[in-house]
């Protein structure tokens, strides 16, 4: 099922010019670097895309590459208005505008044939109805997707997922609670899709994985976190190890996190631990390397 769903997102991006990568409020790193990485992926292959976010990213977001791309307001929308007039060659001279007061006065000057057109064939949009496509990375209800972008509409949703609570809106649902991560199932789009993985696309991905699975000693890890990241690192992402035992998320009972605890401990005395000193070689007695002579007894012969 999955497979096939790909094909649907592929046939949407092959037709999208721009998309818009939505993410719930106060994401963690596996949603943030998952949703970078895909606008990432999206630009390569000359798409516009944005990463929309109701909240600002945290300070320790800030390594994730392309957190400038984030924006509070859905792609392109800061106010902007398109006015829309029916046109034909001779039909319009000239369009001024006039402040009057707090308005703007807009006037449309008839040309030689004069206006074909009346009040009702004017139309009116706002720059954020042009994104052809929309992703949500981590967002369990619809719901909270049109809250976020209210001119939703009849744009294409692709959900992404991997908590199984995720009720599977969307044109096309991508969740799959098998994976241990967002970032996983993005690696996995762009593994399939052939898209394009440079290394601030990798680096995210493997950011996100490491961190979701805690170093990878986390029960839920999945299969396919070790086959992405080994991929991602062909990429040239690197693996970087937790930086202190702190990042221990509060989702892990007491009974793991102290399990995780004492294996740091453990492996920290193994690397501490003196190398055995050299055993001392042993010197050959003086007449090893003298010629052999058989001495045997003699024997008289009857």
């Amino acid at each position: 099922m999955f497979n096939q769903n790909l094909d649907r997102v592929s046939e949407l991006l092959e037709e999208a010019k721009q998309a818009a990568i939505l993410v719930g409020e106060n994401p963690g790193l596996d949603d943030m670097a998952a949703a970078c990485a895909l606008c990432l992926a999206l630009e390569k292959v000359g798409k516009k895309a944005v990463v929309v976010c109701k909240t600002p990213p945290s300070v320790a977001l800030g390594n994730v590459v392309g957190i400038d791309k984030v924006k509070q307001t859905p792609a392109n929308s800061s106010g902007g208005l398109i006015i829309s007039l029916p046109y034909q060659q001779g039909e319009i001279e000239k369009i001024s505008y006039d402040i009057v007061g707090d308005k703007i006065k807009l006037t449309v000057v008839p040309g030689e044939r004069g206006l074909g057109f009346t009040t009702d064939d004017i139309t009116f949009q706002t720059p954020s109805e042009t994104v052809d496509v929309v992703f949500s990375i981590g967002i369990n209800s619809e719901n909270e997707v049109m809250a976020l972008y209210p001119s939703l509409q009849e744009t294409p949703l692709v959900n992404i997922d991997m908590n199984a609570q995720n009720s599977g809106f969307g044109s096309v649902s991508l969740v799959d609670s098998s994976y241990s991560s967002n970032c996983e199932i993005v690696a996995k789009i762009l593994m399939l899709l052939t898209l394009p993985v440079d290394i601030d696309t990798a680096q995210n991905l493997v950011s996100g994985i490491v961190e979701k699975t805690v170093n990878f000693q986390s029960e839920a890890t999945s299969p396919f976190a070790f086959e992405a990241t080994a991929f991602l690192m062909q990429k040239g992402a690197r693996r970087e190890r937790r930086k202190s035992l702190g990042t221990i998320k509060s989702r892990f009972t007491t009974e793991e996190k102290d399990s995780i605890i004492e294996e740091d401990r453990t492996w920290a005395k193994v690397m501490k631990t003196p190398k055995p000193a050299k055993l001392q070689e042993k010197t050959a007695p003086k007449d090893w390397l003298e010629p052999k002579i058989y001495k045997g007894s003699s024997v008289p012969i009857s």
